[in-house]
Formats: structure tokens, C-alpha cells, sequence
């Protein structure tokens, strides 16, 4: 591959890990959810992210068996998440 790259004029990069971080336990459920999510962004058609897909976030919450109790709370605090998300995704 490193030869395919050069042909163009470009180097190989190493990639970086991520950056570590924390979740504390009460965010944890949240976190969980928005992992399993992390695929069902809605774009524009010129590629720029909207948000994540709130059909689907709630059928993952069905398939997740979260109680409907708990629902809107973990709504909220995935809207929290999504809009941090969002702020690193629209940095450019």
C-alpha cells in the first residue's frame, strides 16, 4: 500500500489511538446506547451530519429492553451526548 501512496504522492500515516476518557457510572447505560447507535447519523445531501436517527436510536432502545420508564430520561441524556458529538463533528 505504501507504494500506491507514494505513486500519488502521499505517505503512509501511523494511526493514533484515541483519546482516552472517562464515563461515570451513572452515564454508563447512556454511553451504551449511544455506542450501539453509532452508525444511525442522518446526513444532508451534501454529507453534513444532522443528528443521530431518533427512529432508530428508539428501536435500539426496544431491542435493549429499556423499560419505557426509563426512556425519556435516556433520551435526554442521548441528545446531550449527540450534541457534544456534534459540536466535534462540525469543528471544519
Amino acid at each position: 500500500m505504501s507504494a500506491d501512496l507514494a505513486a500519488f504522492g502521499l505517505a503512509e500515516e501511523e494511526p493514533q489511538a484515541p483519546e482516552a476518557f472517562q464515563v461515570l457510572p451513572e452515564n454508563w447505560p447512556a454511553f451504551e446506547l449511544f455506542m450501539a447507535c453509532q452508525q444511525d447519523w442522518n446526513y444532508t445531501p451534501m454529507g453534513m451530519v444532522l443528528g443521530l436517527d431518533k427512529a432508530a436510536l428508539l428501536a435500539t432502545m426496544q431491542m435493549y429492553q429499556i423499560p419505557p420508564e426509563d426512556q425519556k430520561e435516556r433520551l435526554n441524556q442521548i441528545m446531550l451526548i449527540v450534541r457534544g458529538a456534534l459540536e466535534v463533528l462540525r469543528k471544519d
